[in-house]
């Protein structure tokens, strides 16, 4: 397992998912302290419960943090795709031209005087160099 996974997921997010989820239980539990201090009786205090319902709530709440963490997951992973593809396209790139350079090489002919080919491709760098070593080129 990789250390900074769990269950597939990157422990940050696992990290902002739970602190999100804290600051919805801390917004309901001051809502719920504020109900207490502040409204008299539990008639009233009823009939608020019954005007908001609190678990909904809370209910929501939590929905929307989880809202909030699938996005921040679906970028992260966006942000990953946009890298590779990246990544995939200069690859396909670099070994497109690499070919054409190989291509180009087997195409290279040294003709001699009379016009007959002595070597072809590769070999001609060899013959080439011993050619200016030769001629103090070199």
């Amino acid at each position: 397992m990789d250390g900074n996974k769990f269950f597939g997921v990157d422990i940050q997010d696992k990290k902002i998912f739970y602190h999100l989820i804290k600051e919805v239980v801390i917004l309901w539990l001051i809502s719920w302290i504020l109900i207490v201090l502040y409204l008299d009786g539990d008639e009233a205090r009823g009939q608020f419960g019954d005007m908001f319902g609190a678990v909904n709530s809370l209910f929501s709440g939590l929905a929307f943090a989880g809202i909030i963490y699938t996005i921040i997951l679906q970028q992260r992973e966006i942000s990953e795709q946009r890298e590779e593809i990246e990544r995939e396209r200069f690859e396909k790139r670099f070994f497109l031209l690499f070919n054409q350079h190989i291509e180009f090489i087997k195409m290279i002919d040294l003709r001699d005087n009379k016009k007959i080919v002595t070597s072809r491709g590769r070999d001609c760098f060899g013959v080439l160099y011993r050619e200016f070593k030769k001629n103090g080129a070199g």
